[in-house]
């Protein structure tokens, strides 16, 4: 038995072709794929040899374990990431289309020329990839998957061929390899695979194979899990809280109903708390109801379609966030509650909830963990936040920069350098809202409220949501570039 296992990836051309997000097939990719993603490495190991009755000499043991293994260390060649020219757009060319057309090339009757693009090609200077795993196998799941390893011809595109070695233990120190670590705080976002792929694999295999309808047509298996470049010491981070569920719905609703969204969820919540957990009281920063917690309760964020020109505000999912201090079996408790809610009912609306983890191929992006965090390409003096559901302001009286920063601090975040205030959303599809809809149902006390677009004075990375309605859903912000402000943020 070892702990540790080591799957070398040799370039055998020096080059390496893959596509990274799909940018390729709409003909903007700029950037190939590098280092090469662990969930490609997994897809070539399934290819190798197949899964269930398909299966040649293995069991296919071996490939649940290592998709349910975490994500591993990579160590590759650094350049291509810091350098664009290592990267060689592959120039597009027009190719004979394989069905039969009327409108018929001329050196080709019969036949329809199509667009055939490439995408980029990596050039990197090491041709080695390492991927380290912290996992166990005994002699026979390493026998097979050594077995399959040398049956895998490419990596990525067919043009990239490849050598697969496993071998156990901890690789030796390669000084002209850097080092790409998994890492929560990282900026790096690397595709993995997770528990569950295999089955996910043949799933969409079998649906292929009865309906006749190509791959290339189904989502992509996505898991995109944050690393940390090489040369970057990990920061010690304050607990800040998390977020323990992203929800999406089966329908969107209105950005109006924000409120009875987060309430209809949090009512929810609390059912699948108390029936699953019966020996266990509800927590107050669930219920809310404790004297002395301050502004720590779990906030239930309903998450709308904004900043983009046709995005119309209209809620997909929601998010759970649990604030600092709970402690990591609390944690799991209310998580699990979180991922039992399968319905809500929203007026005479009734939603299926589904987890973003089950399907995040599904790019849907107001619902996506990334569309609400800070931008890692851009530094935090050019990150700008936007509000897309209005604040709930704390006080009556004019908002200054000194009580937006006390509702800042309130919430957990570091100090506004600067603000606009306005009536109207500054981000497209940003929701207006009546004063009877930032009232929570039993309640009947309406707050002074308004939009608004701030910079901090340092990196934040979000979720963020600030204002006294932030437990409900008010007050939450979106990141914007600069390019996306179109001059409403002068001087800033």
């Amino acid at each position: 038995m070892n702990a540790v296992l080591t799957i070398s990836v040799e370039l055998l051309a020096g080059t390496y072709r893959a596509d990274p997000d799909g940018s390729v097939a709409m003909g903007n990719a700029v950037k190939g794929e590098w280092p090469p993603s662990p969930a490609r490495l997994l897809a070539a190991f399934i290819a190798a040899d197949g899964t269930r009755e398909r299966c040649t000499a293995t069991t296919g043991i071996e490939l649940e374990k290592l998709s349910a293994a975490l994500p591993p260390t990579i160590q590759a060649d650094v350049g291509p990431y810091e350098k664009r020219e290592l990267h060689n757009p592959v120039i597009d060319r027009f190719v004979v289309a394989s069905d039969k057309d009327r409108n018929t090339v001329q050196e080709f009757p019969g036949r329809k020329s199509t667009v055939k693009r490439s995408g980029v090609r990596v050039v990197p200077r090491q041709r080695v990839v390492r991927f380290v795993y912290d996992l166990e196998y005994n002699s026979q799941e390493l026998v097979a998957l050594r077995y399959r390893a040398a049956r895998i011809g490419y990596l990525g595109c067919s043009d990239s061929p490849v050598r697969v070695m496993v071998s156990e233990g901890a690789p030796s120190i390669d000084p002209t390899l850097a080092e790409f670590t998994p890492d929560r705080q990282g900026s790096l976002r690397i595709n993995t695979h997770a528990a569950g792929d295999v089955a996910r694999w043949d799933r969409l295999f079998d649906e292929s194979r009865r309906r006749g309808v190509p791959r290339v047509q189904y989502h992509s298996l996505r898991h995109r899990t944050l690393y940390r470049l090489p040369g970057v010491d990990p920061e010690p981070k304050e607990d800040t809280g998390r977020v323990v569920g992203w929800l999406r719905f089966d329908r969107a609703l209105s950005g109006r109903s924000v409120v009875m969204v987060a309430h209809r969820l949090k009512d929810a919540v609390m059912s699948q708390y108390g029936r699953i957990h019966r020996d266990t009281a509800v927590p107050d920063v669930l219920h809310g109801h404790r004297r002395g917690r301050g502004f720590d309760l779990i906030r239930f964020l309903p998450l709308p379609n904004v900043g983009h020109v046709y995005s119309d505000g209209r809620i997909h999912g929601a998010a759970v966030w649990v604030p600092p201090g709970i402690g990591p079996d609390e944690q799991a408790r209310i998580r699990r509650a979180v991922l039992a809610v399968d319905r809500i009912r929203v007026g005479a609306t009734r939603v299926t909830v589904e987890s973003w983890d089950d399907h995040p191929g599904r790019d849907l992006w107001a619902t996506n963990p990334y569309r609400w965090r800070h931008h890692p390409s851009q530094p935090f003096e050019r990150q700008y936040w936007a509000s897309v559901f209005p604040v709930l302001l704390e006080r009556h009286g004019p908002v200054t920069l000194e009580v937006l920063n006390r509702m800042a601090a309130n919430a957990g975040l570091p100090p506004v350098t600067n603000h606009l205030e306005s009536r109207v959303p500054f981000i497209s599809g940003g929701v207006q809202l009546a004063p009877s809809e930032t009232v929570r149902p039993g309640h009947s006390q309406q707050r002074p409220y308004a939009h608004f677009l701030v910079r901090f004075s340092e990196t934040v990375t979000g979720p963020v949501v600030v204002g006294a309605g932030r437990s409900h859903g008010l007050g939450l912000f979106a990141p914007m570039k600069p390019e996306d402000l179109r001059g409403l943020y002068n001087g800033a």
